[in-house]
């Protein structure tokens, strides 16, 4: 019997015996000498960009030197402008320098490439920055006054009697040209200069073009990590290029040289090339070792390949084919023993299947139900902020019309006509509430409800509502967890049930109401992903009348949507429902079954603890000022501040209007004196009106404020709300507002 020897054996053969020696020992020598040079040339340019940023911070520091001399001159200071022209012509002739000298308004009135009787460009954006901060400056890339060109210039101020009476500029950007010119050391070598902002104002070639443009994005990044270093990038007019930078002190610009990647890469392509030939040689001389070995690879893989085959085919009696490799041998005994494990694994990835599909399925159910959840939180988004921009909107045209009902109490038909405008408006009131209670923005009073007490209570209220042809039966389970809920809402919520039963049984029928006590698992918190498992208590509305179909029942909370015709119903009244039980923590579910009715489950968290009931407003004789009592009202809305200030105004109180946080902390800081802050929430620029209160108070200890805002839900942007502030809900009537005043100022 032969000895196999392994693949790895044969290959470690050739490669040892023949091509791994010489072209380890080629490729390192190859590789150092290509690197050295390399190495050569890439510290030649950096050591380019360092001597170009000292020439750059030397030559810069000349010229500003220079034009501070001329600033000095006598015929300047005793206004012989004539004399200093031709003095600092002189001065820069020789140099490729334009002096140019600017009155404090930017009017030129001499310029030494320009003739005194020619018109001067006007420029008051060129000498601003001198004259704001008193010291030479070094401009930005501007345009040259004459030729239209991108320049730079150095501009000083010139003072007399601690005045400034003239700006004298420098224009050096032909000097700083030649400074660049005089660095290129290598061919195909270029030297740029990119200002502090990343825009080039500076180039040994291609100036007409890339002067006044942006470096490279990766050139950028760079120089604004470091002061000098260097990269690969793209040259703005050629192919790849080796980049060194270097910061030119004096002004922060960056001076940067760079070389095309071929000349700095050129010997180590020669090496590749070098390395190639040898490599080429080399496989000429084992090929003939390399074609015999491979005739015995090859023969045991198409053996081997054979053997699969025929087990994939299912052939009885199937041998391993005979071989001189081991591997080989190795993998036709494994292949034996996977052919009879893939038998058993069918039946078992059957099972698994049917089990991954039901798994889909459920997966499928719960996808649906977030997409919904999702939907309606961004539909809930979108009306909660048109209830907020719609109540400031009301707040205004209630506020006027109660101002005119008390200026023309004698004119029975202004009265009237104002309070039919009046109940239209508490009617468009009534409806963004509704808006509010869909987008959970709804201000929620809670307090420690008996939910049977209460649904007994208004049941009689209910049978008056709906009518003799519809029975209600109540099936109120004894011992039922208290819940904490806004009672009121809650009575809404059932009374909205119960108004779309009746109208789903126009020929009569019956309605239950039915509590319990109940539990939700974890798999109906898995069909429903906004639902927490636990305790809850149930109120379940159920009637006998026709029912919906599935595409109906899919949208009935969605807003707007109603099935019922335009005069009956504006399709807020379930999603109202939606909303105030989500805003209280809760969950709603609706089932139907067209021809048998519908049935709707309120699921509500149990109270952990008693809260108090809000207080009932008192009313009577609205209250008054008691003493010179001044109020800073803050709003936004324009019309929404006048109406404001009219009703406080109107009631006796002083008034101090502002349109935003800032002017309101401007007059508090002025020591006017106010009694009341009275703000606005929402506010644009930068300070709403929770963080204006918490401000004024630091400010003034002790000072009083009352916030109003039409979408009260909106969070405290970070700010720490004064712990005795009373808010007052958008739109409000007269008499809320002074009352409100009245028991923050006597609070």
């Amino acid at each position: 019997m032969r000895r196999s020897l392994s693949i790895r054996t044969y290959v470690m053969m050739l490669a040892i015996g023949t091509v791994l020696p010489s072209l380890a020992f080629s490729a390192l020598l190859l590789t150092r000498t290509a690197t050295a040079a390399q190495d050569e040339i890439a510290r030649t340019v950096r050591d380019a960009a360092r001597t170009s940023a000292a020439d750059l911070n030397r030559h810069i520091a000349d010229l500003e030197q220079l034009a501070i001399a001329l600033t000095n001159s006598r015929l300047l200071q005793t206004g012989d402008l004539a004399g200093f022209q031709r003095q600092a012509s002189q001065a820069v002739a020789r140099q490729g320098l334009t002096v140019v000298l600017y009155d404090p308004s930017g009017l030129p009135v001499v310029d030494t490439a320009t003739p005194s009787s020619n018109a001067l460009p006007f420029d008051a954006a060129a000498i601003r920055p001198a004259i704001e901060t008193g010291q030479p400056q070094i401009s930005e890339l501007t345009a040259d006054p004459h030729s239209g060109q991108p320049g730079i210039a150095i501009t000083v101020p010139v003072w007399q009697d601690n005045t400034i009476i003239y700006v004298l500029g420098l224009q050096i950007s032909r000097a700083i040209a030649a400074v660049l010119a005089d660095q290129v050391a290598i061919p195909g070598e270029v030297v740029s200069l990119v200002d502090r902002h990343g825009t080039i104002i500076g180039r040994t070639r291609g100036t007409d073009r890339f002067i006044g443009s942006a470096a490279s994005p990766e050139l950028i990044r760079q120089i604004r990590a470091a002061d000098e270093g260097s990269l690969d990038a793209h040259l703005r007019d050629g192919p790849p290029a080796y980049l060194a930078f270097n910061r030119v002190k004096l002004t922060d610009w960056v001076a940067v040289v760079a070389i095309p990647q071929a000349i700095l890469y050129a010997p180590v392509r020669r090496s590749l090339l070098r390395l190639l030939a040898l490599d080429a040689a080399v496989l000429l001389a084992v090929g003939l070792i390399v074609w015999t070995i491979g005739r015995v690879i090859d023969h045991s893989v198409t053996g081997l390949s054979r053997f699969a085959l025929a087990l994939g085919s299912g052939t009885p009696d199937v041998r391993p084919p005979a071989t001189r490799i081991r591997e080989v041998a190795t993998v036709a005994s494994a292949m034996l023993a996977a052919t009879e494990a893939l038998r058993q694994q069918t039946e078992q990835r059957a099972h698994a299947m049917t089990a991954l599909q039901g798994e889909a399925e459920n997966r499928r159910h719960v996808e649906q139900q977030l997409v919904q959840s999702q939907k309606m939180e961004a539909v809930g988004q979108l009306t909660g902020g048109l209830a907020h921009d719609f109540n400031n909107l009301l707040a205004i045209i209630v506020g006027n019309l109660d101002l005119l009902r008390e200026r023309w109490p004698d004119d029975p038909l202004s009265v009237e006509l104002a309070g039919d405008a009046l109940d239209a408006a508490l009617h468009g009131a009534e409806l963004t509430s509704r808006l509010l209670a869909f987008a959970r923005r709804q201000p929620l009073v809670p307090e420690r409800c008996d939910i049977n007490q209460a649904i007994e209570a208004f049941a009689r209220l209910l049978r008056r509502t709906l009518g003799k042809d519809i029975s209600i039966d109540l099936r109120l389970t004894p011992d039922v967890w208290p819940v904490l809920i806004d009672r009121v809402q809650l009575e809404a919520a059932i009374v909205n049930l119960a108004t779309n039963a009746r109208d789903a049984m126009p020929q009569g029928g019956r309605l239950t109401i039915a509590t319990r006590n109940a539990r939700l698992g974890a798999d109906d918190a898995a069909s429903h992903p906004d639902v927490a498992p636990g305790d809850y208590v149930l109120i379940e509305v159920q009637d006998t009348g026709t029912g919906m179909p599935p595409a109906v029942l899919e949208r009935i909370f969605e807003p707007f949507y109603t099935t019922k015709p335009p005069d009956r119903g504006t399709g807020l009244g379930l999603s109202m429902v939606f909303g105030f039980i989500k805003q209280s923590g809760g969950h709603v579910t609706a089932a139907s079954t067209v021809g048998k009715g519908s049935t709707f489950r309120l699921y509500l968290p149990p109270a952990a603890g008693a809260l108090p009931a809000g207080d009932d407003v008192v009313q009577g004789k609205l209250p008054v000022p008691t003493r010179n009592e001044t109020i800073l009202a803050v709003e936004d809305n324009p019309g929404l501040r006048r109406t404001l200030a009219r009703q406080l105004t109107a009631a006796g109180y002083d008034v101090i209007e502002a349109d935003s946080a800032r002017t309101a902390l401007t007059v508090i800081e002025g020591g006017a004196a106010i009694d009341l802050l009275l703000t606005d929430i929402v506010m644009p620029g930068g300070m709403n009106g929770r963080e204006l209160a918490a401000a004024a108070l630091e400010r003034r200890p002790g000072l009083r404020t009352l916030l109003t805002s039409g979408f009260p839900d909106l969070p405290n942007g970070g700010a720490a709300a004064p712990s005795d502030q009373r808010m007052l809900h958008k739109p409000y009537r007269a008499e809320e507002l002074l009352r409100a005043v009245r028991e923050v100022l006597d609070g």
